[in-house]
């Protein structure tokens, strides 16, 4: 409620603020322009989650990526564990595909949520944007995964 009284700025300003550094952790937010990423940052989402929760289901289409802020998640049925400034599910920002995983709450956490609908928004307000997020979903769709910061040119691994 207070943040619906600042200015547009500074409510951004202050958005930036507190979630440039959990977004910055994937290149597609970490190359972008300050004022898109505001613009991002004023369409995130918390997400809180208690233990054993699921917080996405293998099979179930991908429209949204998750960072973690705090807690810990977990692969279910693997020693998969994610913590504060990793992520998950990026490729649905840019491509309806099934999840590959479930991914459950280990601990209470809480997570930052963006999904491809936030992003469409934007781009329909913003033809810069527009333009950046079109040449990661090309990359995505051409399966140049290494290039989008997706997966790891290093070991192969996703994230």
């Amino acid at each position: 409620i207070m943040l619906e009284q600042l200015s547009p700025f500074l409510r951004m300003r202050l958005l930036l603020c507190v979630y440039r550094g959990a977004l910055s952790t994937h290149p597609f937010f970490a190359g972008m322009h300050t004022l898109m990423l505001g613009g991002v940052c004023g369409k995130v989402r918390n997400a809180t989650f208690a233990p054993g929760d699921a917080i996405v289901q293998q099979g179930e289409i991908a429209d949204a990526m998750f960072v973690v802020v705090f807690g810990c998640v977990q692969v279910l049925g693997e020693s998969i564990f994610l913590r504060p400034l990793q992520y998950f599910g990026d490729v649905g920002l840019f491509r309806a595909v099934p999840r590959a995983k479930t991914i459950i709450a280990a601990d209470l956490s809480e997570l930052l949520t963006v999904t491809r609908g936030m992003l469409t928004d934007l781009c329909s307000e913003n033809s810069q944007f527009q333009e950046y997020y079109t040449h990661y979903s090309n990359l995505v769709a051409e399966g140049r995964l290494v290039e989008a910061g997706i997966q790891c040119g290093l070991c192969s691994a996703m994230g």
